[in-house]
């Protein structure tokens, strides 16, 4: 068997140009690891459901709903409106901790704020 010799593809130098193209600085930005955005939905759509569920069997069972009724309407809001809200916002705390690592080129830093 003979073996094909294939040329390796150029590395891309620090401010993204290369074979991909020109990214400009945003290379620079965007921090290495990923953030955890699974695990801040799972949590947020846990926690929703379980918030929003206690609060409607609450309302329900005191407008003189009985427990039956209450705990299934409580279910159906929970797991729609709870979870879904609470996925949607817990996956945004470790997206904007991401973003937030490092400011954006060409912005000046707000006064004030803490060097991360």
């Amino acid at each position: 068997m003979s073996q094909v010799a294939v040329p390796a593809a150029p590395a891309a130098d620090s401010r993204g140009e290369g074979p991909v193209g020109d990214l400009g600085s945003l290379v620079d930005v965007v921090p290495e690891e990923r953030p955890p955005l699974m695990r801040g939905a799972l949590v947020g759509a846990t926690v929703g459901f379980v918030l929003v569920f206690a609060a409607v069997v609450v309302a329900t069972v005191a407008a003189g709903f009985d427990t039956g009724g209450a705990v299934g309407v409580a279910a159906f809001v929970g797991m729609f409106g709870g979870a879904g809200f609470g996925a949607m916002a817990g996956a945004l705390v470790p997206l904007t901790k991401h973003w937030d690592a490092r400011p954006l080129p060409g912005i000046p830093p707000v006064a004030g704020a803490p060097e991360g």
